[in-house]
């Protein structure tokens, strides 16, 4: 007999292949996204520890008065030591920063290619890729000749920015490349560092007394290594939060599907009762169901994470310049495959178990109890026309079907959301933090400072400094009461710098603290700063106050500036500026770096749809199954397939409306509690908001799920006999 009640699955399974091959999609998408990230995140934590191990990075690296005595210093304290030349040389419209090949600190790995030979270059990937440059090629540069041999990675350029202010890379303007001692010493303008390695503490107070440090910089200050190293470590964080939020929604809405399938089967139930079979043998076909759904779910999910894995790491790869292996973790897809198993079977065992508690001539009626009828479905309908009284009492009278589709349309918009939510906030970021509060198009850091009322321009002062508790470095700018080049603001409001103001990222790092201790890296004093107001700037460890009262802190001239802001470039002695900084250069590499955000929105629209589709179909289709009869009687009355339609699933727009409205507050509060975490150590915070236009465009895509739905659901109105409400008067 179980051979025979095992044949059924077939039969039942084609029946209703479309709303079992949804529910395989929506087992397949949910592992996919887990194994995918989980194998992302095991292999960059594998490869990281290998790279690190290979490339021998420094724990820090420093510029003194004098020249240093290398050997000496390696044997007094038991480190390593090197010294490395760099150098800018333009080509094209860009830069490439040549960096001498090191022996035994910061070891450059090659990715592609061969380690180069005197006259030859490697650069790293991205650089490469965006300028068009190949394994073979010969490029000029500043007139010298090289033949590229590889592309490469280097450990304390492994997110390449031109300076390390700079938030974002832009492959496009600015590379590093390595080559020969012998190559590097052609150029003129050499800038030097000395790596170091080891146990730096007691080195580091010789190294000073003797040859007068200039520059310190431990690497957890290096933001081209702790930025990648940050992003790497965040990936267990996306592994599991991203992917298990995904999860556990499209399980609870499989569940809850599942349970509802199985509902319609009363009477099926009923009769294998009937015919003889035990409450364990149909229990245990009706887990058949949840375990095909499963295996096939997993093979699925499968051929996604093995078609989807390369281009994800070499999406990282691209930007990190980390050599990864794209294996896929079959762990994860065996603990996606252990966990659909568990829910989906125990929501076939809890719903079958509900139903075989009643007698076979109970299920046999096709009904088991009944029908609650809601407090509002009594309601006066008496002044409205027959087809809206039918829609508002189906409405109150499916209420579980209501709940159904909002956590449905919730699941799909949640996933959308997300998209569309991180493209709003990269948008508010460059506009309110960048567009909105930087007005100059070029800052110039000079070297010394020199008084305001020499220049015709806005004039501001910036000194560096350390958190005492958290040696974060802080950037502070003294600023004019009412500066005209940069808009401070708190909320709408633009307020004039006369008081203490912090960034809202520093305020995030600093665990919204009203004070900080911090010391100076010139001079070692310690001051504490008492912080009045958070402005909206989101970028960067800073500080801004009154210029006045940051020349008091330095005890300096309080007319004594050391920045200059302009619209236009200005005629300054190169030897005179540390630092240019141009505003569309920065606005640039945000364009670039965020790029990718754009195809992720796609891809996110893309997969919303594909599953808000899948659940409104299976809604739509159970919806007609439970009503089969009162369309049958419609039909008799002498309603149209679309009458019939309309007056079926017209409920649907203010409970796909619910849905996605529920669906904005949880993204948002979802994201802000991951980027919190993630960004905190980044020197960015990130504004949480979704753009009006996005919201409208969010819905516009369900209601068009909703619209195709509805047309795919004619068929099966369609195929609903007459006869089937003369069978409901025979029973």
């Amino acid at each position: 007999m179980v051979m025979i009640l095992n044949k059924r699955i077939r039969r039942v399974l084609f029946q209703n292949k479309m709303q079992y091959i949804g529910l395989i999609f929506l087992v397949a998408l949910s592992i996919s996204l887990y194994s995918i990230f989980g194998s992302l995140a095991s292999n960059f934590n594998e490869a990281t520890d290998t790279y690190n191990n290979k490339t021998n990075i420094e724990d820090a690296k420093f510029l003194t008065l004098k020249e240093v005595d290398i050997n000496k210093i390696e044997d007094m304290f038991n480190v390593s030591l090197e010294k490395r030349y760099e150098v800018d040389v333009d080509f094209k419209e860009s830069t490439i920063r040549l960096i001498e090949l090191t022996d035994e600190i910061n070891k450059p790995l090659i990715i592609e290619g061969r380690m180069i030979k005197e006259g030859e270059i490697a650069l790293n990937p991205a650089y490469a890729k965006a300028n068009k440059i190949k394994i073979g090629d010969e490029i000029s540069l500043g007139g010298y000749e090289y033949l590229v041999s590889g592309f490469v990675s280097i450990p304390d350029y492994i997110y390449p920015t031109k300076s390390l202010t700079d938030l974002m890379a832009d492959p496009t303007k600015f590379g590093v490349a390595i080559v020969t001692s012998k190559d590097i010493k052609k150029y003129g303008d050499l800038t030097y560092f000395y790596s170091i390695k080891g146990d730096i503490s007691n080195a580091k107070k010789y190294i000073d007394s003797e040859y007068k440090i200039l520059m310190w910089q431990d690497i957890k200050d290096n933001l081209r290594y702790t930025l990648a190293k940050k992003k790497i470590e965040q990936l267990p964080q996306l592994a599991v939060k991203i992917p298990l939020l995904f999860l556990s929604l499209t399980f609870i809405l499989l569940f809850v599907l599942l349970k509802r399938i199985i509902k319609l089967e009363i009477k099926e139930i009923g009769t294998l009762y009937a015919l003889g079979y035990t409450k364990s043998e149909i229990q245990r076909h009706y887990l058949f169901y949840p375990i095909i759904i499963s295996i096939f779910g997993t093979i699925l999910g499968t051929l996604f994470t093995i078609l989807l894995q390369k281009p994800l790491t070499d999406y990282y790869v691209f930007y990190f310049n980390i050599p990864v292996s794209p294996n896929v973790k079959y762990s994860f897809l065996l603990y996606g495959l252990l966990e659909s198993v568990l829910i989906l079977s125990l929501s076939a065992y809890v719903a079958s178990a509900k139903l075989l508690k009643y007698s076979p001539t109970t299920l046999l009626r096709g009904k088991v109890e009944k029908d609650k009828i809601p407090i509002f479905a009594n309601i006066n309908l008496s002044r409205f026309k027959f087809k809206n009284k039918f829609r508002i009492r189906e409405s109150l009278r499916g209420f579980s079907k209501i709940i159904l589709l909002i956590f449905g349309i919730f699941t799909a918009s949640t996933l959308l959301l997300v998209g569309f939510a991180a493209k709003g906030s990269v948008d508010a970021l460059i506009n309110k933090s960048i567009k909105g509060t930087f007005k100059y198009k070029y800052s110039y850091i000079l070297k010394e400072n020199i008084n305001k009322n020499e220049i015709n321009a806005e004039g501001f002062k910036v000194a560096y400094f350390k958190n005492e508790e958290t040696n974060d470095n802080i950037i502070i700018y003294g600023l004019q009461e009412e500066p005209k080049h940069i808009k401070l603001t708190k909320g709408k409001n633009e307020v004039k710098v006369d008081k203490v103001y912090i960034t809202s990222s520093l305020y995030n790092k600093l665990n919204k603290k009203s004070s900080v201790k911090l010391i100076n890296l010139f001079n070692n004093k310690t001051i504490d700063i008492q912080i009045d107001d958070v402005v909206n700037v989101y970028t960067g460890n800073v500080i801004y106050m009154p210029l006045e009262v940051l020349n008091q802190i330095l005890n300096e001239d309080k007319e004594s500036i050391n920045g200059i802001y302009s619209d236009t470039k200005l005629n300054i002695d190169d030897n005179k500026i540390l630092k240019i900084e141009s505003i569309e250069e920065i606005l640039k590499s945000f364009d670039v770096a965020l790029e990718p955000v754009k195809y992720m929105l796609i891809a996110m629209g893309v997969l919303s749809f594909i599953i808000a589709l899948i659940v409104v179909y299976i809604v739509t289709s159970l919806i007609i199954e439970e009503n089969k009869h009162s369309i049958s009687l419609l039909k008799i009355l002498g309603y149209s397939e679309g009458e019939i339609n309309s007056l079926m699933l017209s409920f649907m727009f203010i409970p796909s409306l619910i849905g996605y409205i529920i669906s904005i507050p949880f993204v948002k509060g979802f994201l802000s509690s991951i980027l919190n975490t993630s960004l905190k150590d980044m020197n960015l915070a990130m504004p949480i908001e979704i753009d009006p236009m996005y919201s409208i465009l969010g819905y516009a895509i369900i209601y068009i799920v909703l619209l195709i739905s509805k047309f795919i659901s004619r068929k099966r109105i369609f195929n609903v006999s007459m006869v089937d409400i003369l069978k409901l008067q025979k029973d």
